[in-house]
Parts: structure tokens; C-alpha cells; sequence
């Protein structure tokens, strides 16, 4: 499905605003999940999503904080101004990647392959019957219009994502993708509140 204009524009914003950014980000400490520009009701917005880098010994990344969005926000607010990549008024937020992420870059992909995280993946139109899945134990619901598939990122290359679904294996042209969203906690994707700690 071609892109609009906006939907270009936006990406090359983006992309400028990334290749800024990168690198002081980077030095702080920090490292960006994405960068995006979009629509938000009547309001533009460019937000940067960050992660902490895990550390080197494998534990867990430190969770990110208020103050560590704060903290970057101070470090790209003039890199922007400098740059000024946008004529139109917006609004600038900077947050963490979140429990539940979209997957648009390679980087993306080969995160939630490397986490082995479940992911979920919408196409534009449903797909035909021999481009389903294999026949094994019964299909999920959301897997029964075709349109919709639940699995885990087995491979992915610039024009096809390789899924390991209950059903199969069910490999993707990756211009049929609409949507893919990683799911990094699993309560959050199946609609539960986390037991507090």
C-alpha cells in the first residue's frame, strides 16, 4: 500500500531528528528504541522512545525513570533547535519503550527475535489459504480470518518475517504487514494486571 506524503514526510523527519540525536543519547548512557512523528489529535508530536543498554554481565537493564526522560529531553532540546528539522509547531516527547512495542525497523525485529518475545502481526488484506500457516493443532482465534497471527520472530529479511505460530511456521511478505507489536509482558497481552511485587 503506497504511502501518503505526510506518512513520507513524517519518516524523513524522523530520520533526521535520529541521526542527530544518536550519538549524544548514545554518550549519555541511554539508546533510542525509535523515533517517530505523527498526528496526535490536533497536535503534532516527535517522540523519541530510549531504552537503558543491558549491561555486559547479562542482568537486566536498569527500568527507566521520570528523571531519565527528563534527563534526555535537556540533551536533545537544543540539538533540535539547532537542527530546527520542522517548520510546523509540535510538541516534543521523550518516554521508554514500553511493554508493548511496535516493529518497524530490522532492529526491531531482531530484538523481539532475540527476546523471544510473542508478537502479534496484522496484514492489509487476508491471506490466502496456501499462505497460512501448516495444518497442526487447531488455528488461535485471531489467526482464524487470515488477517491476523500470534507467534514468535523466527527470521526476517528485507522482504519477508518468518513467524512460528501454534499452527506452523507462516512466512510473510513484509509489504502485507499493516502491523507487527512485540509483546514484552505477556499480562499486558492477555489483558492481565501484574501481580505487585
Amino acid at each position: 500500500m503506497p504511502e501518503s506524503k505526510k506518512q513520507t514526510k513524517g519518516k524523513n523527519i524522523a530520520s533526521r531528528v535520529r541521526e542527530a540525536v544518536t550519538a549524544p543519547i548514545e554518550q549519555a548512557g541511554y539508546r533510542i528504541w525509535d523515533v517517530t512523528y505523527y498526528k496526535d489529535v490536533s497536535e503534532m508530536v516527535l517522540e523519541i522512545a530510549i531504552d537503558r543498554p543491558e549491561p555486559d554481565d547479562g542482568s537486566p537493564a536498569l527500568p527507566l525513570s521520570t528523571d531519565d526522560c527528563m534527563t534526555v529531553t535537556k540533551i536533545v532540546d537544543p540539538i533540535l533547535d539547532e537542527l530546527d528539522p520542522i517548520e510546523e509547531s509540535y510538541s516534543l516527547m521523550v518516554s521508554g519503550g514500553g511493554c508493548v512495542r511496535d516493529l518497524r525497523l530490522p532492529e526491531h525485529f531482531a530484538f523481539a527475535a532475540e527476546k523471544h518475545f510473542p508478537v502479534t502481526v496484522k496484514t492489509f488484506t487476508a491471506l490466502a489459504p496456501e499462505s497460512e500457516p501448516k495444518k497442526g493443532k487447531t488455528k488461535k482465534k485471531s489467526e482464524q480470518n487470515g488477517k491476523q497471527f500470534d507467534g514468535y520472530v523466527s527470521s526476517f529479511d528485507d522482504e519477508t518475517l518468518t513467524l512460528e505460530t501454534e499452527s506452523g511456521i507462516l512466512t510473510l511478505d513484509r509489504k502485507q504487514i499493516a502491523k507487527a507489536t512485540a509483546w514484552c509482558d505477556e499480562n499486558v497481552r492477555d489483558g492481565k494486571i501484574p501481580d505487585e511485587q
